[in-house]
């Protein structure tokens, strides 16, 4: 409603004038008329059959000017209707294109925000884990512990998002957040056990910052308009992952050089931050169709699904490349600082790689417009499967060069997901219905986390027991299988009503 209004308000000036030229021109009909014209009543007009505005006179024809005085007039009329009509769509036009760019900054700051806050109070925590546990399962409490708190709250999150309005719940969910950090602060500050406090507040910060995330992704449609709605996914996804990795040896740093309880008062600050940004944001107010019971919610979620196969399969190839990815987090560091000698610098330098890749892919992606999501997607997914064949054929052949091909690995890497998943995103938001949106990305964004913590567990102990370049190759090999077979499923997508 806000932004009609001042949509309304930006075009009344354009209006104004439209109005004053159209008097002033029925003013210079009545001046060209005979002297005696102002004894009978004045002309109106109408519009033709064509769209032109014609004048019709309402007495006498030969009391007006003759035909070659009236056509000029006519064509006058028109030229400044046409003109006053497309400058109003100019001004129209960018008007809603300030408010979209605003309504971009506001919802891209508010998604970097709460990732840097977030990554560098997670990572935080993990060392503090680390330190006072001395156990590696203490450092990895939220690896594990956050994708068996999704799965096991997705289909509550998804219909709490289609069910509620999706500002006012991402606006409390933020704010139970805060309220738990609070908690925790003051927990934290008592001298309570680390390690049960710590496993409480990564439960609650997995449910409330989950339900923000994903009521966030949801309302997409609603905070931009449709054409910007790709760059939305982008400018997040990019901002989402920069952050991420800005965060990590930022939360290094401020580790060891301010207590602990000050970096959570950290995330206190960018959750706080967070909440009044999305305060701000304006959402538009859609109307949710609301199932009479829970057995119709099902079946209305298993419908969507059904008319959309191809989505289901992307989905899983994503849970499949994103496993064999963990390859890559654990294996890279590893192999470079353990096997190869090199030295924690220049492992962190070749990870580091990955941040240019993303930068760059979230800005090629950011400008140009996908037609066709679903090929787009093959490609992409095809280039993962190829760049993990390539990294197991490549440090078989050649491994002297293993260092140059990590890094090149580690771009290509970085840009693939910056440009594969907005894409999809935006397909989600645009083609799913509003009623079984929040269930819909709620399911995906599950499904494609759930693999994490196993594949942690299997490359490390992998790493560990086989040949880095056997296990490499078979890697690739066991990606592209499945990849292709999964890539057989694919069927005719179907737009839900």
């Amino acid at each position: 409603m806000r932004s009609a209004v001042k949509s309304l308000l930006a075009a009344l000036p354009v209006t104004m004038r439209l109005i004053l030229k159209i008097q002033n021109l029925a003013r210079s009909v009545r001046f060209l008329a005979p002297s005696h014209a102002h004894s009978v009543p004045p002309a109106f007009s109408t519009f033709a059959e064509d769209g032109s505005l014609t004048l019709k006179p309402t007495f006498n024809e030969a009391l007006l000017p003759d035909r070659q005085v009236r056509r000029p007039l006519e064509r006058r009329m028109d030229f400044l209707i046409l003109l006053s009509v497309i400058t109003w769509s100019i001004k129209l036009g960018m008007t809603i294109m300030k408010q979209d760019n605003l309504q971009l900054i506001k919802a891209g700051s508010t998604s970097v925000i709460n990732a840097l806050g977030e990554t560098i109070f997670s990572f935080s925590l993990s060392l503090k884990l680390l330190k006072v546990t001395g156990s590696a399962l203490g450092y990895g409490t939220s690896l594990f512990i956050g994708p068996i708190v999704g799965l096991a709250l997705a289909p509550i999150i998804g219909k709490i998002i289609d069910k509620y309005s999706h500002k006012r719940l991402a606006l409390i969910s933020e704010a139970l957040l805060i309220a738990s950090l609070l908690l925790y602060l003051l927990a934290y500050s008592m001298g309570t056990n680390i390690l049960y406090t710590a496993i409480v507040v990564v439960c609650a910060m997995n449910i409330f910052g989950r339900l923000f995330s994903i009521t966030y992704l949801s309302s997409t449609p609603q905070i931009v308009s449709k054409k910007s709605i790709q760059r939305l996914n982008s400018i997040q996804t990019t901002g989402v992952s920069m952050a991420s990795i800005v965060a990590a040896p930022l939360a290094g740093f401020l580790f060891g050089v301010v207590p602990f309880t000050w970096i959570i008062l950290v995330e206190i600050f960018t959750e706080g931050l967070t909440l009044l940004v999305t305060w701000s944001t304006h959402f538009k107010q859609i109307t949710v169709e609301k199932t009479v019971t829970g057995d119709d919610e099902k079946i209305d979620l298993v419908k969507v699904l059904k008319g959309q196969p191809q989505l289901v399969v992307l989905t899983v190839i994503a849970m499949v490349l994103n496993l064999a990815g963990i390859s890559l987090q654990i294996g890279i560091p590893y192999v470079l600082i353990h096997i190869l000698k090199y030295s924690t610098v220049v492992s962190g330098n070749v990870q580091g790689i990955l941040s240019f890749g993303v930068f760059l892919g979230g800005i090629i992606i950011t400008i140009v417009e996908i037609k066709d999501v679903f090929k787009f997607e093959k490609v992409t997914y095809w280039i993962s499967v190829v760049e993990l064949l390539l990294l197991g054929f490549l440090i078989k052949l050649v491994p002297q060069y293993t260092l140059a091909i990590f890094v090149v690995i580690e771009f290509v890497s970085g840009f693939v997901g910056a440009i594969s998943d907005p894409p999809v995103f935006t397909y989600v938001q645009e083609i799913i219905p509003e009623k079984a949106l929040g269930r819909v990305n709620t399911l995906m964004y599950t499904m494609v986390q759930i693999l994490n913590p196993i594949g942690v567990l299997i490359y490390s102990a992998a790493f560990a027991a086989i040949d880095y370049r056997v296990l490499y190759l078979v890697n690739g090999l066991i990606a592209a299988v499945l990849v292709a077979l999964l890539f057989t499923q694919f069927k005719n997508p179907q737009k839900n009503a």
